[in-house]
């Protein structure tokens, strides 16, 4: 189940080229859009939402208070536009869902516990993708997927996709076959003594040596 939590905005009537001033203000322009209405803009202190953010996942339900007479609104943070310079939002989108909506969320996956294969000097865990794409009911969508990798006990045991365990409202949009963990072999290991002597033999000669901003809408 999505948890959710709680965000204060106001509506926004600054736009266009004077947003640069609205944020230099301490506040972020966002917009509140979803099926059958129009596009509500708003803005947002700063210091909230960056509180929000640091604990909203893509699946986290937010309850958007919105200043004046309309009612608060259920939604998700679809899209946040970055000023990876500063490390400040530009921009926010959120999508207002309803209890009967299907919606499309990227969730993370959490590896759990520890694979008695990779214990081995040789032996890695591959993680190859760090989220799966899933459609589902706002509420029923997790914040993240874990995967325990306690059963992995050999050498090329994979974890795919399909292995996930998801709410049964849930789908995955992946392919099924798709590989989430994977023990991998790593090669064989060159014994401690060759290493020390490559490295005794080196001595003297020369060490070798090798060498976004988002825009604002």
């Amino acid at each position: 189940m999505a948890e959710q939590i709680e965000l204060r905005v106001e509506r926004r009537e600054i736009v266009r080229k004077h947003l640069n001033e609205l944020r230099r203000s301490g506040m972020i322009p966002a917009n509140v859009y979803g099926r059958a209405m129009e596009s509500i803009p708003v803005q947002i202190d700063r210091g909230s939402f960056r509180s929000v953010v640091a604990s909203a996942g893509p699946t986290t339900l937010i309850n958007l208070q919105l200043d004046g007479p309309d009612d608060p609104q259920t939604v998700l943070i679809r899209n946040i536009q970055w000023d990876r310079l500063r490390g400040q939002p530009l921009h926010v989108d959120f999508l207002v869902v309803r209890p009967d909506d299907r919606v499309r969320a990227a969730v993370p996956l959490a590896l759990r516990g520890q694979a008695p294969a990779a214990g081995a000097r040789d032996v890695m865990l591959l993680q190859p993708i760090k989220e799966v794409h899933l459609a589902g009911s706002p509420a029923d969508l997790p914040t993240a997927i874990e995967v325990d990798v306690s059963s992995l006990t050999e050498v090329d045991q994979v974890i795919y996709a399909r292995d996930l365990r998801l709410p049964t409202s849930v789908t995955l949009l992946d392919k099924p076959d798709e590989v989430i963990v994977k023990v991998q072999r790593v090669g064989k290991l060159v014994p401690e003594e060759v290493v020390e002597g490559k490295i005794e033999e080196a001595e003297g000669a020369p060490a070798a040596t090798s060498e976004e901003t988002s825009e604002a809408q």
